[in-house]
């Protein structure tokens, strides 16, 4: 497989029927952050101390899964792994890019990304169609029976 052809298949994963299927990488990196942080700290509690429940980012996400890659890569290559690690590359290419574009000084709500008041996690309107999770404080979309975050009965 030539390099163009590595890139060409990347462009291809990344650009195409996954993103319609699962989101914009950085949404779903997003998620994905979310989701290690909380097992994290559960998994470690001493974690808890020092990582925020938002402590992992897109950009971290996009990068610890092409270090997967590489891992991968290490005890045994094939084509896909390349291909993977193009595709995880240019993803933490666009989310940091793009994270560039917004000023320092923005707040957004991690629901729908608006610019809310400094001290806020989410904007007045995500905040009325969701619920506080008591356990860890997540807001999630009334009439779930459990934290998708956590997985604490609501």
């Amino acid at each position: 497989m030539k390099r163009a052809d590595v890139l060409d298949e990347a462009k291809r994963c990344v650009c195409g029927q996954r993103e319609q299927d699962y989101g914009t990488p950085e949404d779903n990196f997003s998620t994905i952050g979310n989701l290690w942080a909380v097992y994290l700290r559960a998994a470690h509690p001493d974690l808890a101390k020092v990582l925020p429940l938002n402590g992992i980012s897109a950009k971290d996400v996009a990068v610890m899964m092409s270090l997967l890659k590489v891992a991968r890569i290490a005890t045994g290559s094939s084509a896909d792994s390349f291909v993977d690690l193009a595709g995880y590359a240019a993803c933490a290419g666009e989310i940091v890019t793009q994270q560039k574009k917004r000023t320092e000084t923005e707040n957004r709500c991690v629901v729908c990304d608006e610019i809310i008041p400094e001290g806020r996690q989410v904007c007045p309107t995500c905040e009325a169609g969701n619920t506080r999770c008591k356990h860890c404080g997540t807001f999630h979309p009334k009439g779930l029976k459990t934290c998708p975050n956590c997985g604490d009965s609501t």
